[in-house]
């Protein structure tokens, strides 16, 4: 299996590290609230061990499609599978288009032609048409409504975890508060981190980057490594007390209602973004 195939799964175990990290870091330092945390963070780890196994077991599935591929074709089709699988598309969308061109590999292959006169020397270009026209480039437009449903969903969710020390009651939703440090820190996650990390990935796999270069799809883990550093390892009594600075956030019925239907607002302009690219 060609090694670039293979990047989804390093990127999501070093993500599963981090949230391992993490969880261990709070624990230690909110000794206060262990089991909370450990059940919070314990099943995003799970999660994303799961999602290394399927991604494990999806690039077995591709390689006994593939076997009857010449060498030189099924390092292109991982590539492609893979940046196909890191566009906006829908799951129908996405199979559709991976069927189509593993179709055009076979049929250019069964007629003795070379894979990079297939793709005119550059995946990215042969990939685009299938692509836009089902809607799967990354649009501003999904990129912040995705990155906005992922920090607003962190909120609530942190909201209800901090609930339930006290109780599901008015009390709770007006007295519970959330760190500033860490609604800053995972802001940058959400808004920076992850479209960087997608834009990467995507551009590894287009560009079919290879050996030293695959590196540099690390680059954007080290950023919510960086953040986590900061937030355990600041000295400074006055950066303390202002990363510690307690925030009165969705502290209404109201405003929690709020969150949870911006939330829902988000994740339909996903989808709508996706739509708009397949009218334009």
């Amino acid at each position: 299996m060609n090694r670039t195939g293979k990047s989804r799964v390093v990127m999501t175990i070093l993500l599963s590290v981090l949230l391992i990290v993490q969880m261990l870091v709070f624990m230690v330092n909110k000794k206060e609230s262990n089991m909370a945390i450990f059940l919070m963070f314990g099943l995003i780890v799970l999660l994303a061990l799961i999602s290394v196994f399927m991604s494990i077991y999806k690039l077995k599935e591709l390689k006994d499609r593939i076997s009857s591929l010449p060498e030189s074709y099924k390092a292109v089709y991982v590539d492609a599978q893979e940046s196909i699988d890191l566009s906006n598309l829908s799951s129908g969308m996405k199979q559709d288009i991976k069927t189509a061109v593993l179709e055009i590999f076979e049929h250019a292959s069964m007629d003795q032609r070379d894979v990079e006169s297939v793709i005119d020397g550059d995946l990215n270009k042969f990939l685009e048409p299938f692509i836009s026209a089902g809607g799967g480039n990354f649009s501003i437009l999904y990129l912040m409504a995705y990155s906005l449903s992922l920090f607003v969903g962190y909120i609530i969710l942190m909201k209800v975890y901090k609930m339930t020390k006290i109780g599901f009651s008015l009390e709770a939703i007006e007295s519970s508060t959330l760190d500033f440090g860490i609604v800053i820190s995972y802001a940058i996650i959400a808004f920076v981190f992850f479209p960087w990390l997608m834009y990467l990935m995507r551009k590894a796999s287009v560009e079919r980057w290879s050996n030293v270069k695959r590196l540099w799809i690390i680059c954007p883990v080290l950023l919510p490594i960086g953040i986590l550093f900061v937030l355990i390892g600041v000295e400074n009594d006055a950066l303390r007390a202002f990363l510690d600075k307690e925030l009165s956030l969705l502290d209404s019925p109201l405003k929690l209602l709020s969150a949870i239907v911006i939330f829902l607002l988000s994740l339909y302009l996903v989808k709508l973004s996706r739509k708009k690219q397949i009218t334009n």
